[in-house]
C-alpha cells in the first residue's frame, strides 16, 4: 500500500468508502479499509462513511530493555513527520519505520522514558495514550454481550447457505430448511442482492450481529488459541479474526498487522503479554490449545 494514499486520506479528513483511491476489486478495497481501521488510522461512520483519526501516540508495552515506545496512529502528513523528526532529535529519541504489505508503513517512536514521549507529544501536538491496547480492550464488552438486533430469518428462494462450525472454525454448507429448523447456530445466507448473517438463539429467535463477533461467539470455549511466550505471539485461526476494536487492541501491542501463515491458515499478533492474553481470552471466550 502506497503511503501517499494515507497522506491523501489525512488531507481528505472525511468521506465515503467509495471515494477511497484503491485499485482492484471490492475485496481489495475491503481489506484496505479493514486494515486502516484496525491500525487506528480511520474510524467508520455509519454504513459508508469514514473519518481520519487525530494523530495519536499509542504506547505499546515496554520491552526488557526498558525502552518506552509508541506507534503513531491517525493523520500523518509530511509536515507532521518533519516536526516529529525534529522533536525526537531534541530529546534523543528514535523513529523506526517498518513496511507492511497490506498496510501503510508502521512508525514507532522510542525514548528512554514515558516523560520523553510525553515531551515529544507536546512539541508535535500529538495525543498520547499510555498502554493503548490494554486500555482499549478493557473498555470492550465480552463477545457474548456484543451488540445485536432482532431480525427475521430469510425465507423463500435464496442462494448459498452456510453454517459456521465453532469446533472446526470454518464454514460448512447447509440448507435454508436446516437453518430455519435449528435452535441455535450462526448462518450466512445469500439473497438476490446481498448476504445476511443470522445468529439463532432459539427456534424462532434470530438476531443480526457483526460477522466476526458471530464466528467468535460460535467458537467460544473451543481450544483454538495458542500463545508462545518467546516473542509473546498469540495465534488463532484466520476465520476467527476478531471484531475491529478487539483486533485494534491486539495490533496496538506492537503496531503491526497480524501475520498470516498460509499453510496453517492462522494469524498471529505480536507482543501480546500475559496480562493482555488473559484479558483477550476472557473477552473472546477462546481457550488455549
Amino acid at each position: 500500500m502506497n503511503d501517499n494514499l494515507l497522506e491523501w486520506i489525512s488531507f481528505r479528513q472525511m468521506g465515503r468508502l467509495g471515494e477511497l483511491p484503491v485499485e482492484g476489486d471490492g475485496r481489495r478495497r475491503g481489506i484496505f479499509v479493514s486494515n486502516l481501521v484496525t491500525l487506528g488510522h480511520i474510524e467508520l461512520v455509519g454504513e459508508q462513511g469514514w473519518r481520519v483519526t487525530p494523530p495519536t501516540f499509542a504506547c505499546i508495552p515496554c520491552d526488557a530493555s526498558g525502552v518506552f515506545s509508541a506507534v503513531l496512529c491517525g493523520a500523518r502528513t509530511r509536515v507532521l513527520l518533519a516536526e516529529l523528526d525534529s522533536a525526537c532529535r531534541s530529546v534523543g529519541a528514535t523513529v523506526d519505520t517498518t513496511p507492511q504489505g497490506d498496510g501503510p508503513v508502521c512508525i514507532i517512536v522510542s525514548a528512554s522514558s514515558i516523560d520523553a514521549l510525553a515531551d515529544i507529544a507536546v512539541r508535535t501536538r500529538i495525543l498520547l495514550q499510555p498502554d493503548a491496547g490494554y486500555t482499549l480492550l478493557a473498555c470492550l464488552p465480552a463477545i457474548g454481550s456484543w451488540p445485536r438486533k432482532p431480525i427475521e430469518m430469510p425465507g423463500g428462494k435464496v442462494g448459498l447457505v452456510k453454517r459456521f462450525s465453532g469446533k472446526e472454525a470454518r464454514w460448512l454448507p447447509t440448507t435454508l430448511e436446516k437453518a430455519q429448523s435449528s435452535t441455535k447456530g450462526f448462518y450466512r445466507i445469500q439473497r438476490d442482492w446481498d448476504w445476511v448473517s443470522v445468529l439463532k438463539l432459539g427456534q424462532s429467535e434470530c438476531v443480526s450481529i457483526d460477522e466476526r463477533a458471530g464466528r467468535l461467539l460460535t467458537a467460544a470455549k473451543h481450544r483454538h488459541a495458542s500463545w508462545a511466550p518467546n516473542g509473546s505471539k498469540l495465534s488463532i485461526p484466520g476465520t476467527l479474526l476478531p471484531p475491529a476494536y478487539i483486533a485494534r487492541a491486539l495490533v496496538l501491542c506492537s503496531g503491526l498487522l497480524p501475520s498470516f501463515d498460509r499453510n496453517s491458515a492462522r494469524i498471529a499478533f505480536s507482543n501480546v503479554g500475559p496480562g493482555m492474553l488473559r484479558l483477550v481470552l476472557a473477552i473472546t471466550g477462546l481457550k488455549l490449545a
